[in-house]
C-alpha cells in the first residue's frame, strides 16, 4: 500500500499527464497540470477509463471502482470506445490481461480496421490469437502477417504483426498483458524481473507505462533515438527517480514512447508496490515540477 502524505512527493513522483478538466476521480488539478493521489491499491479493482481527446486511456483506479467497470465473478473489466481507440482491461488473479469481458471473462476480442485479435486466458497463462485479412492461425506466417505465441515459465505471449504495424507482448512472472494495434500505429510491450510494461501508439496516440516492484524502463542513445531530457519540438520528455524505480523514456521517427504528451498523444501511468510512472504536459519546463 502507497500512502502520499506530503505535497512535494506528489510533485516529485507523481507529475501527471492529464490534460485540465479532463480530470478523472482521484485527480486533483494544479495550475496548468494535474496530479494523482494514490492512497492505496486494490488488485481486484482498479480499472478506470478517461477520456482525452479522441483516445481512451485506462489507468489503474485505487480505493473503488469506477467509470465503465463491470464486475464478473473475480474480473473487472472496463471497455470503452473512442472514435478509433478503445482499450478494455481485466484483471484475473494475479494475471492483468488487456480484454474485452465475453462469458466468463476469459476471451477479448478487439477489432481495429481490419485486424481481429483474441486474448484467451488458460490457467496461468495467455494465448493470443491475432487475425489480419487471410492471416488466421497462431504461428503461421500468410501474405503480411504473422503470429506466434509461445510459453515461458508459468506466460508468456508474442504477437508480431508485420505489414502496417507491429505488436510484441511478452509475460513473465505475474502475468501481465498489454495489447493496442490501432491503424498504423506500432506498440511495444516488455516484461523483465517481475513486471515492465511500456505501450506506445502513433497517430491518435496512447500511451500505457506501468511499473511493479523493482521494474526498470531504461533509455537508449542511437541515430534514430534522442536522450530523455531533451526537448524536441513541442515534447519534453521526463525521467524521474523514485527510490528503486526509475522511469525511461524514447522518442523515435515512428513514435513517441513512455510519459510524452504532444498534439493528440496522451499519457496514463498505474503504479504498482513502489514505483510510479511520470510524465507531463504543462507550459513550463520539467525542471519547476521536480
Amino acid at each position: 500500500m502507497v500512502v502520499v502524505e506530503e505535497e512535494t512527493y506528489i510533485y516529485r513522483l507523481e507529475v501527471v499527464v492529464v490534460e485540465t478538466c479532463t480530470c478523472i476521480q482521484g485527480v486533483v488539478v494544479v495550475g496548468t497540470c494535474t496530479y494523482m493521489e494514490v492512497e492505496e491499491e486494490i488488485y481486484t479493482c482498479r480499472v478506470v477509463g478517461e477520456e482525452i481527446r479522441t483516445c481512451m486511456v485506462v489507468e489503474g483506479e485505487t480505493g473503488i471502482c469506477t467509470e465503465a467497470v463491470e464486475e464478473a465473478g473475480t474480473c473487472m473489466v472496463a471497455a470503452e470506445e473512442i472514435d478509433t481507440c478503445m482499450v478494455a482491461v481485466e484483471e484475473i488473479g494475479t494475471c492483468m490481461v488487456v480484454v474485452e469481458e465475453i462469458d466468463t471473462c476469459k476471451v477479448a476480442v478487439e477489432e481495429i480496421d481490419t485486424c481481429m485479435e483474441a486474448v484467451v486466458e488458460t490457467g496461468t497463462c495467455t494465448e493470443v490469437e491475432e487475425e489480419t485479412d487471410t492471416c488466421t492461425e497462431v504461428v503461421e506466417e500468410t501474405g503480411t502477417c504473422m503470429v506466434a505465441a509461445e510459453e515461458i515459465g508459468t506466460c508468456m505471449v508474442a504477437v508480431e504483426e508485420i505489414g502496417t504495424y507491429k505488436v510484441v507482448v511478452e509475460e513473465i512472472g505475474t502475468c501481465m498483458v498489454a495489447v493496442v494495434e490501432i491503424d498504423t500505429c506500432m506498440v511495444a510491450v516488455e516484461e523483465t524481473d517481475i513486471c515492465k510494461v511500456a505501450v506506445v501508439e502513433t497517430g491518435t496516440c496512447m500511451v500505457v507505462v506501468e511499473e511493479t516492484d523493482t521494474c526498470m524502463v531504461g533509455v537508449e542513445e542511437t541515430d534514430t533515438y534522442t536522450v530523455v531530457g531533451e526537448e524536441i519540438g513541442i515534447c519534453r520528455v521526463v525521467v524521474v527517480e523514485t527510490d528503486i524505480c526509475m522511469v525511461g523514456v524514447e522518442e523515435t521517427d515512428t513514435y513517441k514512447a513512455a510519459v510524452v504528451e504532444t498534439g493528440t498523444c496522451m499519457v496514463a501511468g498505474e503504479e504498482t508496490h513502489t514505483c510510479m510512472v511520470v510524465g507531463e504536459k504543462c507550459t513550463y519546463s520539467s525542471d519547476h515540477l521536480q
